[in-house]
């Protein structure tokens, strides 16, 4: 099926793009052209930061680590918050998507970009208006299981949310197989990687998160970017 910019696709048609899933960002307070034309400008200008690799390899379609890259943007409304999703080999998800966030936080515009890795070994959620980003949390595993990077003035429920997931009371997973303790009630007798707190935060803040996926009845935007 096809997905120009102007078509919209069910969820039938991108079941296979959900379970690549690593970024998506939530706006409001903006027009709905207003995120395609931040979306149009800010692939503009990744792809001229990256002309010199694209001649150099004659592909186009490729980014700095030699993956295919996928121009599409899937977009649907979340209440108040709109969605966009974005695939793991995207030019916004391999960028951060700090460009078009910003750009989507002008006129008092709200962003929430969060994203988590495949691997979930890294997760980070940034808040962004008037072309700012406010505040920001970040977890990288490489760093240890615990780590939170965090900067500006965070959300009230941050911690809240951290207690919560990293609660003391819990004794530390073992440290050899702890991705094999099967369920998630077995799971929860111990303490929670620091993974889980960007992404809990974005989800109180917007409702929404890459778990959820989306329902059959919600009509997607599709973006074609390049």
């Amino acid at each position: 099926m096809g997905c120009g910019d102007s078509h919209r696709c069910y969820r039938n048609g991108i079941e296979p793009l959900m379970e690549r899933i690593e970024r998506w960002i939530a706006v409001r307070g903006r027009q709905f052209r207003d995120i395609r034309e931040a979306l149009r400008a800010s692939s503009a200008r990744q792809l001229a930061s990256r002309k010199e690799y694209f001649e150099e390899r004659s592909d186009t379609r490729r980014n700095a680590a030699g993956a295919v890259v996928d121009g599409r943007v899937y977009g649907f409304q979340n209440d108040d918050w709109y969605i966009l999703l974005m695939g793991r080999n995207n030019w916004h998800s391999v960028a951060g998507g700090d460009a078009v966030s910003l750009r989507l936080s002008e006129e008092n515009g709200e962003v929430v970009n969060t994203g988590v890795g495949l691997d979930y070994e890294r997760s980070d959620a940034r808040f962004y208006r008037n072309n700012e980003k406010l505040w920001s949390i970040i977890h990288d595993a490489d760093k240890g299981r615990y780590h939170l990077q965090t900067s500006g003035k965070l959300p009230d429920c941050y911690e809240r949310i951290k207690n919560i997931v990293l609660d003391p009371s819990l004794p530390e997973p073992p440290k050899d197989d702890f991705r094999s303790l099967g369920r998630k009630h077995d799971r929860k007798k111990y303490r929670e990687s620091a993974v889980e707190v960007p992404l809990r935060v974005s989800r109180a803040l917007t409702d929404y998160t890459w778990s959820m996926g989306v329902t059959e009845n919600d009509i997607i935007h599709c973006f074609e970017l390049g």
